[in-house]
This record gives C-alpha cells, structure tokens and sequence, in this order.
C-alpha cells in the first residue's frame, strides 16, 4: 500500500486542500486524515480539516445541522476552485461532536488540558477465529472482550483526537505466528 501514497505524494500538492473524514471510518483513519492536515500545514499550504459522523462504518451519534459538510465542501470550491475570495470557509477545523452539534476551533490540535486514563487488571482472554467483533463496517465488542470502562470527564469537556490504546499481553498460541488486533469499540 505505501507504493501507492498518500505519503511520498503528499509533499508534493500545492494546492488548497480540503480534507473530510469520518469518525467512525474503519477504512481510512483519523489518524491518516490528522497526519495529512499536519503535513500540508507545515509546508503553508491552505488547509481545512472537516470531521464528520460516517464514512466506512455506522454513525449512531447523528449527523447534525443537515448540509453542513456540503455547504462546507461548496464553500471551500467557491473559494479556491472558482478563486472567488469574497467565500469565507470558515475555521481550519471543525468537526461533529457525538451530540449531534458542529465545533469549530482556529486549528488542529486543539490546546491539551487533559486525557482520561483507564486501568484494568488481568483477565484470561481466549482468543480464537470463531471470536469476530461485528460485521465489516460496524465494530461491536466481541463476546469475549475485554471491557474497560473511562471515567466520567468532570466539568465541560470535549474528548477529541484519535483514541489510544495501550495493551501489554502475554500468551502462548497453538500456531508460532499468531496475531491479536485490539480495537476500541464505544457502545
């Protein structure tokens, strides 16, 4: 895949780019969209981040204000297709929060006050073929998952970036090339 870009290509657009990812995208990620965004803005070219409820997977949360993402998709074409500079596309980065409302900030990353942080102990996780999460494009927890519950942010507070998972494991597997895929699932 690394033979057909983004990477060694994208150093070499110019162009205003408007970028439109979906949250829920299990295909192209957030963090391919998020590493895009910082790779163009370093190099000054103009640049919008656009994070919508879709893509490849099932949005649960709503999908806001309707036409919002194609007025913005509209309004960036305006702007630097048709080069008409009377077009205002608004901030750098907006994006869909999961009560259904469009945010806005100047840029991306927005400033870091914090992370939610969830330890768990051991659990004995049987892993084996016939232990699927979900369909293609809809994870859900599988029936032996490992569940880890967040804690509650306190006071106001928008949960935003791509999620981390830290997994330390040890096991022992009939077949010498086993692999374990961990995902974060939010019901």
């Amino acid at each position: 895949f690394a033979a057909h870009g983004p990477d060694f290509l994208l150093s070499k657009v110019k162009i205003p780019a408007l970028i439109t990812q979906g949250t829920v995208d299990t295909l192209f990620t957030l963090k391919e969209a998020i590493r895009n965004y910082a790779s163009l803005r370093s190099r000054g070219v103009p640049t919008k981040m656009v994070w919508f409820c879709g893509g490849h997977g099932v949005c649960l949360t709503g999908s806001g204000e309707a036409g919002h993402l194609e007025r913005s998709v509209l309004n960036w074409l305006a702007r630097y297709l048709k080069r008409d500079t009377s077009v205002q596309t608004g901030p750098r980065f907006e994006w869909l929060a999961d009560d259904a409302q469009w945010r806005s900030a100047a840029d991306y990353p927005l400033t870091r006050r914090g992370s939610l942080t969830a330890i768990t102990g051991q659990k004995t996780l049987p892993i084996a073929p016939t232990s699927p999460s979900g369909g293609l494009i809809a994870a859900t927890p599988a029936a032996n998952s490992v569940e880890v519950a967040l804690p509650v942010a306190t006071g106001n507070a928008h949960l935003l970036g791509e999620p981390t998972l830290k997994l330390a494991y040890s096991g022992t597997a009939v077949a010498p090339k086993t692999h374990v895929y961990a995902q974060i699932v939010d019901g």
